[in-house]
Formats: C-alpha cells, sequence, structure tokens
C-alpha cells in the first residue's frame, strides 16, 4: 500500500484518482438517481392511470346496474363501447378493462351480437398481463374462457368449445368446465360422452343447482336414481344448452361488470342457467368486494 509523507501528497494522490475515477462515479451517482426519481415518476403516473381507469370501468358497471331488469338500450350499449375504447386506448394495462370486456360481451350478447362478444372474450385472453411483469387473477381467465365455450356453442361450433375448456386446468371451475363440455358433446351427437360430461359435473359442482344437470342427464336417458333408461324422443332440455348458455352470458352484466374486481372470486362466475329463467347452473361470479390492485 502506498504511504504518504505529508498532507500535500495525499492531496496530490487524490486528485490522481479524482481524475481517473471521478467521471465515472458521477455518472454511476447520476444513474441512481435516475432510476429512483423515474421510478417514483412511474410509480405516480401508475396510481393516476389506475384511478382513472376505475373511474371508467364504473360507468360501465352503473349502466350494467341500470339495466338489472332488462336488456342495455341501444343508446346505452353506444355508450358503453365509447368508454370501453377509451379504456383499451389509454388503459390497456389495467384490470379493470378486463372487467369492462367481461360486461361488453355480455351487452353484446343481450343484443344477439356474438361475435362481437367472442371478440371481447377472446381478448381478455390474448391480454393477461396488466403490467411488466403480473397477470390478471386467474379466475378472472377462467371465467372469460369459460363465457366463451358457451358463445362457441351457441355459434354451432361445438368442438371449438372443447379444445378451449380442454386447454387449461379448470380448478375450482371443473364442476362448470365439464357441464359446457356435456352440452358441447350433446351438440356434437356424442351422446356417452355427453353423459359422463354431466356426471362430472354433477359431482364436482359444489355451489349451484344441480336441478338442470339432473334434467340434462334425464333427457340423455339417465334417471335421477343413476339407472339407464332408452333415450326420449325429443332431448329439450339438452339441446337447448347452447342457447341457454349465451343466455347466461348475458346476464353477466349483474354479476361480472357490476361487480369490483378485486376479489375475482369467479369460480361460481361461469354460467346462472337455471331452467326456470333461463340461467346456467353455475351461478356467475361473487364478486362484489373491493377495487382490485394493478
Amino acid at each position: 500500500m502506498a504511504t504518504y509523507g505529508s498532507d500535500e501528497e495525499q492531496l496530490e494522490a487524490l486528485k490522481r484518482w479524482w481524475n481517473d475515477n471521478g467521471t465515472s462515479l458521477l455518472v454511476g451517482i447520476a444513474i441512481v438517481l435516475a432510476v429512483f426519481f423515474g421510478v417514483r415518476q412511474w410509480q405516480g403516473m401508475q396510481l393516476n392511470s389506475s384511478g382513472v381507469a376505475s373511474d371508467l370501468y364504473q360507468q360501465i358497471a352503473d349502466l350494467a346496474i341500470a339495466n338489472t331488469q332488462q336488456p342495455i338500450t341501444e343508446q346505452g350499449l353506444v355508450g358503453a363501447q365509447a368508454i370501453f375504447a377509451t379504456l383499451k386506448n389509454e388503459h390497456t394495462d389495467s384490470v379493470y378493462t378486463r372487467y369492462a370486456a367481461l360486461a361488453m360481451a355480455s351487452f353484446h350478447v343481450e343484443h344477439d351480437e356474438l361475435d362481437m362478444a367472442a371478440a371481447e372474450l377472446q381478448w381478455i385472453l390474448d391480454n393477461p398481463k396488466i403490467g411488466l411483469m403480473t397477470e390478471v387473477d386467474e379466475e378472472l381467465l377462467l371465467t372469460a374462457r369459460s363465457r366463451l365455450a358457451r358463445i362457441r356453442i351457441a355459434q354451432d361450433m361445438p368442438q371449438e368449445a372443447i379444445d378451449l375448456l380442454h386447454a387449461v386446468e379448470p380448478g375450482a371451475f371443473a364442476g362448470s368446465y365439464a357441464e359446457i363440455e356435456g352440452d358441447a358433446l350433446v351438440a356434437l351427437g356424442q351422446t356417452e360422452e355427453a353423459r359422463a360430461a354431466y356426471e362430472r359435473a354433477l359431482a364436482g359442482l359444489g355451489t349451484g343447482n344441480p336441478v338442470l344437470l339432473q334434467l340434462k342427464l334425464q333427457d340423455l336417458g339417465v334417471s335421477p336414481l343413476g339407472s339407464s333408461n332408452e333415450p326420449q324422443a325429443s332431448s329439450t332440455t339438452a339441446q337447448q344448452a347452447a342457447s341457454t348458455g349465451t343466455q347466461a352470458v348475458s346476464s353477466d352484466p349483474q354479476a361480472a361488470s357490476t361487480e369490483t374486481p378485486a376479489a375475482s372470486t369467479d369460480a361460481q362466475a361461469a354460467s346462472t342457467d337455471t331452467q326456470a329463467a333461463s340461467t346456467d347452473s353455475q351461478a356467475a361470479s361473487t364478486d362484489a368486494q373491493g377495487s382490485p390492485n394493478e
């Protein structure tokens, strides 16, 4: 180690070190400060963006609440589309935009615009990221997938519906997914496979009304006690599954778009099909809790 005999020598050594290293040190400090203040500014912008997205989403939720007893009007749909366009264009990474897309799909189903409804649900599946490293809740993606599968059945695309359902592990949605698969198999004329799917759905139903599933099984020749009978001449319940499935999606503004997205407990959200009310047996989401953190 070098030693210095006087203050002048120490000062000269410091000057030489500064000349050799001072510029890189200043650059390093500048980079650290830039990153620090850049992150703080980005966080502030994110918080502000989240607040704006929340307000826009609430406007769509209010439209859904105002139309709980009847389909949204044409004027209301146009207004919702304008709000949603702002969300998509200016808040693409927001979770509120994904929940708004669920509501928009429901509005489109109410107006028999199945292609547009499918497009909104597919957009959710194609855009799971809400930021650089964060994805939306898995329940939201599973809900969007199940509703898209129902629409595919209504569009006479049952095999596409089955492919959608088989592409992921359904988790808590197992009962709902099995029922939708049964509806698709009925549409394909695969009666035995449909029976097995409905039985899996009934076993894994968890919550919801099992009556519709029992009726679908009876229409396929399975008695309430599980013994097999000859299939009835007209299996009306099973053949109406696609129609009631789209009605379940259209009833979702009250269950999916008016919910505050935070709790995302959509494991019961695939459908609300009771036969009497033309809504699916898997009651739509129960997430009416707080707002999500982005």
